[in-house]
Protein backbone atom coordinates (compact mmCIF):
# COMPACT_ATOMS: atom_id res chain seq x y z
CA UNK A 1 0.00 0.00 0.00
CA UNK A 2 1.52 3.35 -1.03
CA UNK A 3 1.66 6.41 1.17
CA UNK A 4 -1.33 8.13 -0.46
CA UNK A 5 -3.52 5.06 -0.04
CA UNK A 6 -2.49 4.72 3.60
CA UNK A 7 -3.31 8.38 4.26
CA UNK A 8 -6.70 8.07 2.56
CA UNK A 9 -7.55 4.90 4.51
CA UNK A 10 -6.55 6.54 7.78
CA UNK A 11 -8.67 9.60 7.01
CA UNK A 12 -11.66 7.43 6.10
CA UNK A 13 -11.31 5.50 9.34
CA UNK A 14 -11.07 8.71 11.37
CA UNK A 15 -14.13 10.21 9.74
CA UNK A 16 -16.13 7.01 10.30
CA UNK A 17 -15.09 6.91 13.94
CA UNK A 18 -16.28 10.49 14.44
CA UNK A 19 -19.57 10.08 12.56
CA UNK A 20 -22.66 11.45 14.25
CA UNK A 21 -25.37 9.17 15.55
CA UNK A 22 -28.98 9.41 14.35
CA UNK A 23 -31.49 8.94 17.17
CA UNK A 24 -35.14 8.34 16.34
CA UNK A 25 -38.14 9.04 18.58
CA UNK A 26 -41.61 8.15 17.38
CA UNK A 27 -44.51 5.72 17.26
CA UNK A 28 -45.38 2.42 15.56
CA UNK A 29 -44.74 3.65 12.00
CA UNK A 30 -41.10 4.15 12.96
CA UNK A 31 -40.78 1.43 15.64
CA UNK A 32 -37.95 -1.03 14.94
CA UNK A 33 -39.05 -4.46 13.72
CA UNK A 34 -35.65 -6.14 13.88
CA UNK A 35 -36.71 -8.34 16.79
CA UNK A 36 -40.10 -10.06 16.76
CA UNK A 37 -41.52 -11.49 19.97
CA UNK A 38 -41.85 -15.30 20.11
CA UNK A 39 -45.30 -16.40 19.03
CA UNK A 40 -46.05 -13.15 17.21
CA UNK A 41 -48.96 -13.37 14.78
CA UNK A 42 -48.84 -12.80 11.05
CA UNK A 43 -49.90 -9.16 11.43
CA UNK A 44 -46.84 -8.43 13.59
CA UNK A 45 -44.36 -10.37 11.45
CA UNK A 46 -45.51 -8.59 8.27
CA UNK A 47 -44.93 -5.11 9.68
CA UNK A 48 -41.95 -3.07 8.60
CA UNK A 49 -40.11 -0.02 9.93
CA UNK A 50 -38.85 2.62 7.57
CA UNK A 51 -36.51 3.67 10.39
CA UNK A 52 -34.78 0.28 10.16
CA UNK A 53 -34.45 0.67 6.40
CA UNK A 54 -32.37 3.84 6.76
CA UNK A 55 -29.41 1.65 7.65
CA UNK A 56 -29.15 0.86 3.92
CA UNK A 57 -28.47 4.53 3.18
CA UNK A 58 -26.17 5.83 5.92
CA UNK A 59 -22.43 6.22 5.51
CA UNK A 60 -20.01 3.82 7.24
CA UNK A 61 -19.63 4.68 10.91
CA UNK A 62 -23.07 6.29 11.26
CA UNK A 63 -25.13 4.57 13.94
CA UNK A 64 -28.93 4.65 13.95
CA UNK A 65 -30.43 4.39 17.42
CA UNK A 66 -34.13 3.73 16.87
CA UNK A 67 -35.96 4.24 20.18
CA UNK A 68 -39.43 4.70 18.67
CA UNK A 69 -42.15 2.62 20.31
CA UNK A 70 -45.58 1.46 19.15
CA UNK A 71 -48.59 3.19 20.62
CA UNK A 72 -46.69 6.17 21.99
CA UNK A 73 -47.36 9.87 21.70
CA UNK A 74 -45.23 12.84 22.69
CA UNK A 75 -46.98 12.67 26.08
CA UNK A 76 -46.52 8.98 26.85
CA UNK A 77 -42.97 8.99 25.44
CA UNK A 78 -42.16 11.53 28.16
CA UNK A 79 -44.30 10.00 30.91
CA UNK A 80 -42.74 6.55 30.48
CA UNK A 81 -39.20 7.90 30.71
CA UNK A 82 -38.39 7.06 27.10
CA UNK A 83 -37.41 10.62 26.24
CA UNK A 84 -35.10 10.81 29.27
CA UNK A 85 -33.43 7.58 28.15
CA UNK A 86 -32.86 9.02 24.68
CA UNK A 87 -31.64 12.48 25.62
CA UNK A 88 -29.10 11.12 28.12
CA UNK A 89 -27.34 9.36 25.24
CA UNK A 90 -27.19 12.31 22.86
CA UNK A 91 -23.78 13.87 22.32
CA UNK A 92 -22.66 17.00 20.52
CA UNK A 93 -23.18 16.68 16.77
CA UNK A 94 -25.76 13.89 16.99
CA UNK A 95 -29.08 14.20 15.16
CA UNK A 96 -32.45 13.42 16.75
CA UNK A 97 -35.38 12.77 14.40
CA UNK A 98 -38.76 13.26 16.12
CA UNK A 99 -42.04 12.08 14.58
CA UNK A 100 -45.29 11.72 16.51
CA UNK A 101 -48.97 12.45 15.85
CA UNK A 102 -50.94 9.26 15.21
CA UNK A 103 -51.47 8.61 18.90
CA UNK A 104 -51.38 12.20 20.18
CA UNK A 105 -54.71 12.78 18.43
CA UNK A 106 -56.60 10.06 20.37
CA UNK A 107 -58.90 12.09 22.64
CA UNK A 108 -60.47 8.95 24.08
CA UNK A 109 -57.10 7.83 25.50
CA UNK A 110 -55.91 10.28 28.19
CA UNK A 111 -52.56 8.52 28.58
CA UNK A 112 -51.53 9.49 25.05
CA UNK A 113 -53.70 12.46 24.06
CA UNK A 114 -51.93 15.74 23.42
CA UNK A 115 -53.83 18.54 21.67
CA UNK A 116 -52.17 19.72 18.46
CA UNK A 117 -51.90 23.37 19.52
CA UNK A 118 -51.43 22.50 23.19
CA UNK A 119 -49.40 19.73 24.79
CA UNK A 120 -48.24 18.34 21.42
CA UNK A 121 -46.69 21.64 20.45
CA UNK A 122 -45.23 22.12 23.92
CA UNK A 123 -43.70 18.64 23.98
CA UNK A 124 -42.09 19.07 20.57
CA UNK A 125 -40.68 22.40 21.71
CA UNK A 126 -39.22 20.74 24.78
CA UNK A 127 -37.64 18.00 22.68
CA UNK A 128 -35.97 20.50 20.35
CA UNK A 129 -34.62 22.64 23.18
CA UNK A 130 -33.22 19.69 25.12
CA UNK A 131 -31.51 18.25 22.04
CA UNK A 132 -29.87 21.60 21.36
CA UNK A 133 -28.83 21.92 24.99
CA UNK A 134 -26.80 18.73 24.50
CA UNK A 135 -25.19 20.10 21.35
CA UNK A 136 -27.40 17.90 19.18
CA UNK A 137 -29.44 18.75 16.09
CA UNK A 138 -33.22 18.20 16.23
CA UNK A 139 -35.18 17.32 13.10
CA UNK A 140 -38.98 17.17 13.08
CA UNK A 141 -41.05 14.86 10.91
CA UNK A 142 -44.74 15.00 10.08
CA UNK A 143 -46.57 11.68 10.30
CA UNK A 144 -46.89 9.49 7.22
CA UNK A 145 -50.42 9.26 5.88
CA UNK A 146 -52.88 6.51 6.58
CA UNK A 147 -53.93 4.77 3.40
CA UNK A 148 -57.62 5.64 3.25
CA UNK A 149 -59.35 7.28 0.30
CA UNK A 150 -62.34 9.50 -0.35
CA UNK A 151 -64.69 9.01 -3.31
CA UNK A 152 -62.38 11.02 -5.55
CA UNK A 153 -59.45 8.75 -4.80
CA UNK A 154 -57.67 11.33 -2.65
CA UNK A 155 -56.00 10.30 0.59
CA UNK A 156 -58.04 10.99 3.72
CA UNK A 157 -55.56 10.19 6.47
CA UNK A 158 -57.36 11.92 9.37
CA UNK A 159 -54.35 13.52 11.07
CA UNK A 160 -56.07 16.89 11.24
CA UNK A 161 -54.00 19.81 12.53
CA UNK A 162 -51.00 17.74 13.66
CA UNK A 163 -48.87 17.90 10.49
CA UNK A 164 -49.42 21.66 10.12
CA UNK A 165 -48.49 22.21 13.77
CA UNK A 166 -45.14 20.52 13.07
CA UNK A 167 -44.53 22.62 9.94
CA UNK A 168 -45.28 25.89 11.71
CA UNK A 169 -43.30 25.00 14.82
CA UNK A 170 -40.32 23.98 12.73
CA UNK A 171 -40.24 27.43 11.12
CA UNK A 172 -40.70 29.14 14.46
CA UNK A 173 -37.86 27.26 16.16
CA UNK A 174 -35.60 26.97 13.14
CA UNK A 175 -35.86 23.16 13.25
CA UNK A 176 -35.76 21.42 9.84
CA UNK A 177 -38.91 19.47 8.98
CA UNK A 178 -39.05 16.32 6.86
CA UNK A 179 -42.62 16.42 5.59
CA UNK A 180 -43.43 12.72 5.54
CA UNK A 181 -47.14 13.54 5.52
CA UNK A 182 -46.93 15.54 2.30
CA UNK A 183 -44.72 13.25 0.27
CA UNK A 184 -46.28 9.95 1.38
CA UNK A 185 -49.65 11.44 0.42
CA UNK A 186 -48.28 12.42 -2.99
CA UNK A 187 -46.71 8.99 -3.51
CA UNK A 188 -49.81 7.03 -2.49
CA UNK A 189 -52.16 9.14 -4.63
CA UNK A 190 -49.88 8.84 -7.67
CA UNK A 191 -49.66 5.04 -7.38
CA UNK A 192 -52.38 2.58 -8.50
CA UNK A 193 -54.28 1.39 -5.43
CA UNK A 194 -53.56 -2.26 -6.21
CA UNK A 195 -49.87 -1.37 -5.89
CA UNK A 196 -49.94 0.98 -2.87
CA UNK A 197 -51.96 -1.53 -0.84
CA UNK A 198 -48.80 -3.65 -0.70
CA UNK A 199 -47.11 -0.88 1.31
CA UNK A 200 -49.54 -0.98 4.24
CA UNK A 201 -50.55 -3.73 6.62
CA UNK A 202 -54.30 -3.78 7.20
CA UNK A 203 -55.56 -4.15 10.75
CA UNK A 204 -57.43 -7.32 11.71
CA UNK A 205 -60.81 -5.70 10.97
CA UNK A 206 -59.48 -4.19 7.72
CA UNK A 207 -60.42 -0.65 8.79
CA UNK A 208 -56.98 0.71 9.64
CA UNK A 209 -54.17 1.16 7.11
CA UNK A 210 -51.58 3.02 9.19
CA UNK A 211 -48.56 0.72 9.47
CA UNK A 212 -46.04 0.00 6.73
CA UNK A 213 -45.27 -3.51 5.54
CA UNK A 214 -41.65 -4.48 4.94
CA UNK A 215 -42.09 -3.49 1.29
CA UNK A 216 -43.69 -0.19 2.26
CA UNK A 217 -40.92 0.56 4.75
CA UNK A 218 -38.40 0.39 1.90
CA UNK A 219 -40.47 2.80 -0.18
CA UNK A 220 -40.92 5.29 2.66
CA UNK A 221 -37.26 5.18 3.74
CA UNK A 222 -36.19 6.09 0.21
CA UNK A 223 -38.70 8.94 0.15
CA UNK A 224 -37.24 10.21 3.42
CA UNK A 225 -33.64 10.13 2.20
CA UNK A 226 -34.54 11.67 -1.17
CA UNK A 227 -36.40 14.52 0.54
CA UNK A 228 -33.53 15.23 2.93
CA UNK A 229 -31.10 15.43 0.02
CA UNK A 230 -33.35 17.44 -2.29
CA UNK A 231 -33.97 20.03 0.42
CA UNK A 232 -30.27 20.05 1.27
CA UNK A 233 -30.86 19.53 4.97
CA UNK A 234 -27.77 19.25 7.14
CA UNK A 235 -28.94 15.74 7.99
CA UNK A 236 -27.98 14.72 4.44
CA UNK A 237 -24.34 14.50 5.54
CA UNK A 238 -25.16 11.15 7.17
CA UNK A 239 -26.29 9.51 3.93
CA UNK A 240 -24.33 8.05 1.04
CA UNK A 241 -24.16 9.99 -2.22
Amino acid sequence: MNRLMMTTAALTFALAGNAANLYMAGDSTLHSRKVTKPGAGIEETCLGSWGDELENYVKPGVKIVNLAMSGRSTKSFIDEGRWDKLIKQVQSGDYVFIQFGHNDQKKNKPKVYAAADGAYRENLTRFAKEVRAKGGKPVFGTSMVRRTFDKQGKVRDGLGAYPETVRKLGKELGVPVVDMNAFTRKKVEATPQEESIKWYRASVNKTDFTHPTKEGAKVFAKLFVDDVKQNKLELAELFKE
